[in-house]
């Protein structure tokens, strides 16, 4: 199935998971442990880029005097700035836009809708960098 929206890369296989996940329950001393089958659930995040500069003064004129840019993560269950996972982001043709048919999945709907999103972003990454 075609993704509207890029994805993440899935990180571990079907079977990878299952794997994973007997192993953690084995550990927690659970017996005969069987799992039946996997699902995908793709949760949204919202991703944006930011600019910002400062200005001094210099000879009676205001002159750039520093320049960021940054990518922040916005969770939309919590309003909050996910640290971490834009620092790990792959580069745009490894993002997943197609979902193997074989695969059961979920598309969670987002709770913040992308106007409020932008709202929050913008008083997050002004909160961030210490701007007003």
């Amino acid at each position: 199935m075609f993704l509207g929206d890029p994805s993440l890369p899935i990180a571990v296989s079907a079977d990878k998971a299952k794997e994973l996940i007997q192993t953690a329950l084995a550990s927690r001393n659970w017996k005969d442990i069987f799992v039946e089958k996997t699902k995908l659930f793709l949760v949204p995040y919202y991703f944006f880029e930011y600019h910002t500069y400062s200005e001094k003064e210099h000879n009676g004129e205001k002159i750039v005097s520093e320049v960021k840019k940054g990518v922040l993560v916005l969770d939309p269950e919590t309003s909050e700035i996910v640290k971490g996972i834009a620092e790990s982001l792959p580069p745009e043709k490894q993002m997943m836009r197609e979902i193997p048919q074989e695969q059961e999945f979920e598309i969670k709907k987002a709770k913040l809708e992308i106007g409020g999103a932008k709202k929050i972003a913008l008083l997050k990454t002004a909160e961030m960098i210490e701007k007003p």
